[in-house]
């Protein structure tokens, strides 16, 4: 095997400059990272293998999630199931019926639930041909909120979703070059009550595909995307109003902003026993809304500030990681801070926003033209710092964004989207406002400070892999600025005291038998392992059956890289219980991190993978996504 088995080398050479990419909203973003030496034809070859970054901590990450509290959750979870069995079908058809001149009509595909609606689609019987005006077999979807998971209630949340979407069809008719595509309204219902048909909402069905995998797009398919994607943003862009908050329709039928502004965040907060609104209620003006951008980033700093400090469902049991969290909180809270300062000076523009513009949301034909955006419920106005682009436009998870690499990757291809939004705005518009306020409030991880305000448990990923980056150049340093940060009494109280709540709270979970013992284990397989000679790493090779559940994207043995060092071996061994084995071990952004350990680790790297392939051929194949990790990071300046 020896004299067969093909050796891979590292060459260090530097890419000639014409490889360099020529991009300035990636640029601005991530030119501190040293990421403008990468050369584009890899960034275009790393676009399927780019996942989860690995983590900057001593502790399990969480993930990025609206609802934090698992006991919470599981009681909105029961009585949301208890009340979709309460809703009786039949009942759905007659109601249907109803707004239909009482035609018969049947379920053509089983209910959708979602997060906040179930909705039912009825299709009506094919017309008697004596019978000319009657309307051919319509498809509709009666959809009815799901009131245990709504803080303020259905009709509250379908109020204005109603508000919003008119004024949008309206809007419609005065743009001569760019739409939203919306379903159409056929019949609502605003009820008082919190049983099943109180309030409802019937639109025309829209026939679409919805987006499965957005890193699948050919190029052709993605330039269509992006150009009904970028006039749905210029659009709304446009929708400006005088106060951050939610639109309701006023007695004599103007929409206006006229009650606070609500977001997914706030609302579980709500649920799981938080007091947002309260909070919220710091900032408004008398008439209960909001002018000031300022204000609108405090309200949501001291949100996500209050859910660290005192609130519930942290599944956290040790000392050491409360004062990690509450070190974490305080680096993103001044990170936070000096963002706000920048870019909120003034009293807007305060723009309309969908909400929950995720691509589950978005309908597309099958030539990749956008056909219907759904689900406003959750729209609102904002102050035009906080109107974001599609955060997973890059087909990336958040945590993957909050890495300086992720980020780099992201504003690429928001540079491609950005392009279209340009194009769209200056032929319909005559000015590129949402083009420059997206190359200026994206700098230096500004997309994700917003987004961190908004969702509060993005900012622990945020200041774990971001900041620790960008600011500190890493973890290195880690527990020392730890140590320095709660040499301070108050602080320790505070670490004493959610440890306390936390410990309570874990009890609580295992009493309800909703904590497993899986949670806090690292997947063992007991894999044979192989060591590169003095330089404290070794590999591990997992065959597909070894891994479970899990399977290896690519057809070859799985990697898992470890170090001696505990702090690293826990970095690179135990984040594979989190996520998908055989992908994350396949992909460069974990093995960047090796790379910043300098070339000596990159080398090791390369003799282990030379080592395993003695024992397995069809590692062959992995080795060329490790060859092109290392010479990613070389090309990065690691280590950064």
């Amino acid at each position: 095997m020896e004299a067969t088995t093909p050796r891979i080398t590292l060459q260090l050479d530097k890419q000639p400059n014409d490889l360099q990419p020529q991009n300035s909203i990636a640029s601005q973003h991530c030119s501190s990272a040293g990421l403008n030496n990468l050369p584009r034809k890899y960034i275009g070859s790393s676009r399927a293998l780019l996942g989860d970054p690995d983590l900057c901590s001593t502790r399990i990450l969480p993930p990025p999630t609206s609802m934090r509290n698992l006991i919470a959750q599981t009681q909105v979870h029961t009585a949301r199931d208890d009340f979709i069995a309460a809703i009786d079908q039949d009942a759905v058809l007659r109601l249907a019926s109803s707004h239909h001149n009482d035609d018969p009509c049947h379920f053509f595909q089983p209910p959708a639930r979602g997060s906040y609606n179930i909705c039912y689609f009825v299709q009506f019987s094919p017309p008697d041909p004596a019978r000319d005006n009657a309307a051919e077999g319509d498809k509709w979807v009666v959809r009815l909120p799901l009131e245990p998971c709504l803080a303020l209630g259905g009709r509250d949340k379908l109020e204005t979703e109603i508000a919003t979407m008119h004024p949008l069809l309206a809007h419609r008719l005065v743009a001569e070059k760019t739409s939203i595509p919306l379903p159409d309204i056929i019949a609502y219902r605003l009820g008082e009550g919190s049983e099943p048909f109180s309030c409802y909402l019937i639109l025309r069905y829209i026939h679409g595909e919805s987006i499965k995998d957005i890193k699948q797009l050919t190029g052709a398919q993605r330039q269509r995307f992006y150009a009904s994607l970028a006039s749905i943003y210029a659009q709304l862009r446009r929708l400006e109003f005088p106060a951050a908050g939610r639109l309701t329709r006023s007695s004599a039928g103007v929409v206006e902003v006229r009650k606070p502004p609500i977001s997914i965040s706030l609302n579980s907060s709500h649920l799981e026993g938080a007091t947002p609104f309260d909070i919220m209620a710091d900032h408004l003006n008398e008439d209960g809304t909001m002018t000031s951008d300022a204000a609108y980033a405090s309200m949501l700093q001291r949100h996500g500030e209050s859910r660290v400090a005192t609130g519930s469902g942290w599944d956290v049991d040790t000392r050491d990681e409360w004062e990690e969290i509450l070190y974490y909180d305080h680096i993103f809270r001044e990170y936070a801070a000096s963002w706000i300062g920048s870019q909120c000076t003034g009293r807007g523009p305060f723009v309309l926003t969908h909400g929950d513009l995720e691509s589950h949301n978005i309908l597309v034909d099958k030539s990749w033209n956008i056909v219907g955006v759904l689900d406003w419920e959750w729209s609102c106005v904002v102050p035009f710092q906080f109107f974001q682009p599609p955060l997973w436009i890059a087909g990336y998870p958040i945590p993957t964004l909050c890495d300086l690499m992720g980020y780099y990757y992201f504003s690429l291809e928001l540079q491609e989207l950005n392009a279209h939004v340009s194009t769209c705005e200056r032929d319909t518009f005559g000015n590129l406002a949402l083009f420059e306020e997206w190359n200026r409030i994206g700098k230096d991880g500004g997309f994700l400070v917003a987004a961190a305000l908004e969702e509060w448990t993005i900012a622990d990923w945020f200041a774990n892999r971001f900041i620790n980056s960008k600011v500190y150049n890493g973890a290195e340093d880690l527990a020392d600025r730890v140590k320095a940060f709660m040499n301070n009494p108050s602080r320790q109280a505070i670490a004493d005291e959610r440890l306390k709540a936390s410990l309570l709270h874990i009890k609580n979970l295992e009493t309800l038998g909703l904590r497993s013992c899986a949670d806090k284990t690292t997947v063992d397989s007991s894999p044979p392992e192989i060591e590169s000679a003095n330089r404290g790493y070794r590999i591990a090779l997992l065959s597909p059956e070894a891994v479970g559940e899990y399977s290896p994207i690519l057809s070859c043995t799985v990697v898992v890289i470890h170090h001696d060092n505990g702090r690293s071996s826990y970095r690179y061994g135990g984040v594979y219980r989190r996520m998908t084995v055989g992908r994350a071990a396949m992909e460069p952004q974990y093995l960047l991190e090796i790379a910043r350990h300098g070339e000596e680790a990159i080398l090791a790297l390369f003799d282990l993978v030379n080592q395993a392939m003695q024992l397995d051929q069809s590692a062959e194949a992995l080795s060329i996504v490790l060859m092109f990790s290392a010479l990613t990071a070389i090309f990065c300046n690691a280590p950064f």
